[in-house]
């Protein structure tokens, strides 16, 4: 079950109910959580957020602070003696964030989105020795469409099933999906090309 901080007053507070059917991991779980938004924190990168738990889900992951975390990941896994099993992020951390993070966790995911991913991507290339870094795109649109959809008790299904998610929410019948691209792997010092 996911772990959460004490949400701030200052920040609006999510409620999520959802059913996590991941095909490809051979994972199913129902799964009830809150998430805080930070004032500050875009519809988009909170509900990046939120989907990068579904994407990299397991029994210890927790969200952290998010925007307000500082040098902290937007989530992370950690070993029973307090070392970083994995550290998530979402957007477009710095190159230098992330190099720190590949010395310190056992793996990194990034979900990366936002305006400037095509300057952001290339970067990358500095990062090529590390080969615990995982860098998987989501289309930023299914984004925009959940955020437009956000209530403050979401009912969802999540489907992922041969690097496709399929989010289907309740209130209004609608599903919608995106393709998963695997741009770096973990296990593989491969950089694709820059997508379109």
């Amino acid at each position: 079950m996911f772990r959460f901080p004490h949400p701030n007053e200052a920040m609006t507070v999510y409620r999520f109910t959802i059913q996590l059917n991941d095909i490809d991991r051979q994972i199913s779980e129902d799964l009830v959580f809150s998430v805080s938004q930070h004032p500050s924190e875009t519809g988009v990168r909170f509900t990046g957020r939120v989907v990068a738990s579904l994407l990299f889900w397991s029994p210890g992951l927790e969200f952290t602070k998010g925007i307000c975390a500082g040098d902290d990941p937007d989530l992370w896994e950690k070993e029973g003696d307090g070392r970083v099993k994995h550290w998530i992020e979402v957007g477009l951390p710095a190159i230098d964030k992330l190099r720190r993070a590949c010395h310190h966790a056992r793996k990194v995911s990034v979900l990366p989105f936002g305006k400037t991913f095509r300057h952001w991507y290339p970067q990358l290339e500095q990062l090529q020795s590390m080969t615990n870094l995982q860098v998987l795109q989501i289309q930023e649109e299914l984004l925009e469409t959940m955020a437009r959809q956000l209530e403050r008790n979401n009912r969802w299904t999540a489907t992922i099933n041969d690097r496709v998610i399929y989010l289907f929410n309740m209130a209004n019948n609608e599903t919608i999906y995106s393709d998963l691209e695997e741009l770096m792997t973990a296990t593989s010092k491969q950089h694709s090309p820059v997508p379109h």
